[in-house]
This record gives C-alpha cells, structure tokens and sequence, in this order.
C-alpha cells in the first residue's frame, strides 16, 4: 500500500526544493537558474518542442537525404560545395560529444 501511494504521488503534485549555497549571492542565481528551468519545461509541456543539440543538423546529413539532394546537382563543383555542406552539418554535434567527455565518432553513428 506504501510503495502505490509513492508512485501514485510522482503522478502528480508538488515538491519542495531545498537551494543552498556558500554565500546569499550563489543562492540566489540558484533559485534563478532553478526558476528558469521550470518555466522551460512548463513551455515545452504547453507548446511542445523541436529537437535539439544539433540533432536535426545531423539528420539532415544522413545518407538517404545527400542522395536526394545529390540527384539534382548538375556539376562536379556543385556536387562538391554539397559535400562541403553534409560535412559540415556533422561539426555542431561532434562539438556537443567532445564537449560531453563522449567519444564523438561513436555519438555520430548511433
């Protein structure tokens, strides 16, 4: 009975956070940092959300689209700003991994 009313009580309700800190001002950007977290999730629940953290960069990369985009490239020059292009929509994401501690070759090709 215990255990079904803890999962019933993360269905829903309210928590208290406890902030703490060295000193009133790192307290304070804490309660702001917390604030704003809450209002960007509160946003995504009402309005939704896109992907992110270069993501859809990534996608866009991907093989099945160069091939579709390739299709209608007429010239070798073109042909190679398009490669130019795909390589590059890969750096914001290689970016995120390294900066994560995360082996971004890996990252990539998940």
């Amino acid at each position: 009975a215990k255990f079904r009313e803890r999962i019933a009580s993360l269905g829903g309700g309210v928590a208290k956070i406890k902030v703490g800190g060295a000193t009133e001002t790192e307290v304070n950007d804490k309660k702001l940092r917390f604030a704003d977290a809450m209002h960007a999730v509160r946003s995504a629940q009402e309005m939704g959300f896109v992907p992110g953290g270069g993501s859809v960069l990534l996608y866009l990369g991907r093989e099945d689209f160069r091939q579709g985009v390739k299709r209608h490239l007429k010239t070798a020059d073109e042909q190679l700003g398009a490669e130019v292009v795909f390589k590059s929509l890969e750096a914001p994401m290689r970016q995120i991994a390294e900066n994560a501690g995360d082996d971004a070759s890996e990252v990539l090709f998940k």
